[in-house]
Formats: structure tokens, C-alpha cells, sequence
């Protein structure tokens, strides 16, 4: 038995639940029970996410809710013992891997901090132009802002904000804050005090990349998307992509929306959306359905809500999966043949790609790539395929028929900007952006 290993693992301290995170709005927030932690801190405290040399760590990162000003601190129950440094390991600085993300100065005082948190409830003030609001479902009342993150005052809120893309989204990187083809809208919760007066919270935020689409279009990528977990499975980041989306529409010469790289839970959301507004389109009903993908269904999802070809299909299929009786052996028959004669092409193309790379390459180089299996069955794979495809869009389905309040509650409509009755939308999760690094999705948004 290995005695000073098991000794020391005793001070190893996971450092995704060791991280503590508060959004305070005032004294009493720095110490109720309501903090949470990173999803993820490999980025900080390396792939291990591991911070060796104390037990019972605590490292604590409050931050004003409105300004996002922050105090960081740590405590812990007894330090690695001088004596037990056989192994010439010292302890980690728990702080130095945070303070190279975080902007600079973090107040290390809390009674500073309590001087700060009262000063952003006093005067702060969300950056950029308001445009759209709405009360929640659990009547908080929301407000989104949309600006160039390029703008100074922009600039400085989001560096603020931006060390939480590393916490919560697998594969975040920093932005070219720069650019001024980055866009962000922001999403806060307005607080009426009892005095009378308001402040405001983050709740979280949307940023897109326009990008440009000849001759004379752009279309616009979402990028990082975030709702903070005080705020999550509220129906607010549905709101939050809602509010994006209807702006984005209202812009001149927008050819599409596009999502960057998202992954299986954001386009989970995103089909939500999606289908709640196609849904109300002509080319979209049932007996349109039936009948199969047509030209007409691209034209028209593109054109009113520019959703691209390749979306338009998968909401096509899930429309039509909710229309069809799995019961039915004729019913579901047309609907797998259907899916199945989608999902071929693709890998046919996949076939073709690794007999040229099987012509061009050497036996041991080849079985080292990513090309298909000469043993693949070209049956089992699609019903493989198939069956992964239906699983997915069940869970839709039952989302389109529960009758859920956020999904009732002006999601398949436009904002309120232009004084129409409802806000589009849902959110998502951990993805890859290939605009100056990588950006994504939260898996826990709505």
C-alpha cells in the first residue's frame, strides 16, 4: 500500500467544485447558500482539474451581478505540513491560474467587495441598445441590449464577462475583442428595489459573427452563446435566441442564420425553435409533409426566417416524424425509407472519400485515418444512423406536444421590437467556433 500517496490525495481537491461563484446584488448575496460552480476548469488548472496542497479548499470568486466587479479569495482546512514535502511538490497557488483570466485588479478585501456590490446596484447601467423586453414565466422581468463588442465601454464589460465562456463551455476560447464584426446581446434580469429605484443582473448573452455573402449579403453566426446557472431551465435563453433571431431577420440583406459547430443538446434547442416557426408556415403543413422535402419548403424557411437548406430538412423530418403513426407499419415504413435515402448520400460520400484515400496511401497509414472500415455494412449503418436520428427527434417532439409554458408563451412569434406578440426561441451548448478560436455552447441554458 502506497502510505504517502493515500496521504497526500487527501490534499488533491477537485477544482471544479472547489471554485466557488456568487453574482451578488447585495451584502446579504455574499453569504446566503445560493453559489454555484464551473462546469469546467481544465483551462485554468490544467487537464486534471486538480489543485494539489490543501483539504477542504474554497476558492471563492464573487462578483457584483450588474457591474461583474469581483473580489477572489481563498480559504482551506490545513495546508500541506512543510514536513511532507518528500515528494519536492509544493503547493498550488490556488489564485494565479484565475488572475491570467480575469481583467485585472480583482479585489482580494470583502469589505471592499461590499462596497462595490452597493455601488453596482446604486449605478450601474447596461451597456448598449435596448431592444426588445419581457416578463418571465417566474415574472422576472428581462431585457436584452445588443452592441459592438468593439465599442470601448463594450469592450470593457465583456472582458469581464468572458472568463465565464471558460467555465461553463468545454471548449471557449477568447475572442478578437477587436473585431468590429462581433456582435453581443446581452440578456439581464431588471430588478425593482423596494425603495423604488432598479438595478440590473446579467442573466447571460448571445455574440455573433457577420459574416459576408456575395455579392452584397452577410450572413450573421452565432457563436458563444451563455445563460448563467442561477438562470438556467428558466425559459430564458429560449427567449434570449428568440430575441436574437427576430433582430437578425429584421437586418437587410441577411442571406441565413448559421450556428457554429453546435453540438447534440444546443441543436436540441435549436430544433425547438425551429420547428415552432416553420411549423406556422403553409409549406410546412401536414398534408405538405407527407408528400416529402420540397424546393418550396427551402425557399420558404429561408426566406421568412432564414433558416438554411440543411436545417429546413431536419425540421422537415421531425415535422413529419410528429405526423406519422410509429405505429403504423405502412406509415413509419414511408418515414424510415425517406430518412434512409437522406442519410445514403452522405455516406456514399464517405465511401468514395476513403477508397481515394485507400488508392493513394499506404495499408498502415489508411487503417490510421478516419475512413470507413472495409467491413462496414452499409444496412446496419443506416439503420444505426436511423434509429440515433429518431431517438433525437422524439425528445423534439415531445417538446412541440407538452404544452410547456415557455414553449406556449411567445416563442413561435416575432419580438416585440417590431410590435408584433411573441419572442422566438430556447438555448444550447457546447460547440467550436473557427472565428479566432474556438467558442460554443452551454449544455445547461434553458
Amino acid at each position: 500500500m502506497d502510505v504517502e500517496g493515500s496521504y497526500l490525495d487527501a490534499y488533491k481537491s477537485d477544482s471544479n467544485t472547489s471554485v466557488k461563484l456568487r453574482l451578488c446584488q447585495s451584502e446579504d448575496d455574499i453569504n446566503n447558500e445560493f453559489e454555484f460552480n464551473p462546469g469546467f476548469t481544465h483551462q485554468i488548472y490544467g487537464e486534471n482539474e486538480t489543485i494539489f496542497g490543501y483539504k477542504d479548499l474554497r476558492v471563492e470568486l464573487y462578483y457584483t451581478a450588474g457591474s461583474l466587479d469581483c473580489y477572489l479569495g481563498f480559504t482551506h482546512g490545513g495546508a500541506l505540513p512543510t514536513s511532507s514535502k518528500s515528494t519536492d511538490v509544493d503547493p498550488d497557488d490556488p489564485l494565479t491560474p484565475l488572475l491570467e483570466i480575469l481583467p485585472p485588479n480583482p479585489v482580494s478585501n470583502k469589505d471592499v467587495f461590499y462596497e462595490q456590490v452597493a455601488k453596482s446596484t446604486a449605478e450601474f447601467k447596461p451597456p448598449g441598445q435596448l431592444i426588445t423586453s419581457w416578463e418571465s414565466r417566474d415574472k422576472l422581468n428581462c431585457e436584452v441590449y445588443k452592441a459592438k463588442i468593439s465599442d470601448p465601454d463594450v469592450n470593457a464589460y465583456y472582458k469581464k464577462l468572458q472568463p465565464f465562456s471558460l467555465f461553463f463551455i468545454e471548449t471557449a476560447s477568447y475572442i478578437d475583442n477587436e473585431d468590429d464584426r462581433w456582435t453581443i446581446y446581452l440578456l439581464f434580469e431588471k430588478v425593482r428595489l423596494p425603495q423604488g429605484s432598479t438595478c440590473w443582473s446579467v442573466i447571460g448573452y448571445i455574440t455573433t459573427y457577420c459574416y459576408y455573402g456575395f455579392p452584397d449579403h452577410i450572413r450573421p453566426r452565432i457563436s458563444q452563446m451563455l445563460v448563467l446557472p442561477p438562470y438556467q431551465r428558466r425559459g430564458l435563453g429560449a427567449r434570449l435566441l428568440g430575441a436574437v433571431y427576430d433582430d437578425i431577420i429584421s437586418l437587410p440583406n441577411v442571406v441565413d442564420i448559421t450556428v457554429e459547430g453546435p453540438d447534440e443538446e444546443f441543436q436540441r434547442v435549436r430544433d425547438v425553435v425551429d420547428c415552432l416557426r416553420l411549423s406556422s408556415l403553409p409549406s410546412f403543413q401536414t398534408r405538405c409533409l407527407l408528400n416529402g422535402f420540397t424546393s418550396e419548403m427551402i425557399t420558404e424557411a429561408q426566406k421568412v426566417y432564414k433558416i438554411n437548406r440543411i436545417q429546413a430538412r431536419r425540421v422537415y423530418e421531425i415535422l413529419r416524424l410528429r405526423d406519422t403513426n410509429i405505429h403504423d407499419d405502412v406509415s413509419f415504413g414511408e418515414y424510415r425509407l425517406n430518412l434512409k435515402r437522406r442519410l445514403y448520400k452522405p455516406f456514399m460520400h464517405k465511401v468514395a472519400l476513403s477508397n481515394k484515400l485507400r488508392a493513394v496511401m499506404k495499408p498502415d497509414d489508411y487503417k490510421s485515418t478516419l475512413a470507413l472500415s472495409d467491413e462496414v455494412d452499409i444496412k446496419l449503418y443506416l439503420q444505426s444512423e436511423f434509429e440515433l436520428l429518431v431517438k433525437q427527434y422524439q425528445h423534439i417532439v415531445g417538446k412541440l406536444t407538452s404544452g410547456d409554458a415557455f414553449l406556449c408563451n411567445g416563442v413561435s412569434g416575432h419580438s416585440g421590437v417590431k410590435g408584433h406578440s411573441g419572442v422566438n426561441g430556447h438555448a444550447g451548448v457546447n460547440g467550436q467556433a473557427g472565428v479566432n478560436g474556438h467558442s460554443g455552447m452551454t449544455e445547461t441554458m434553458v
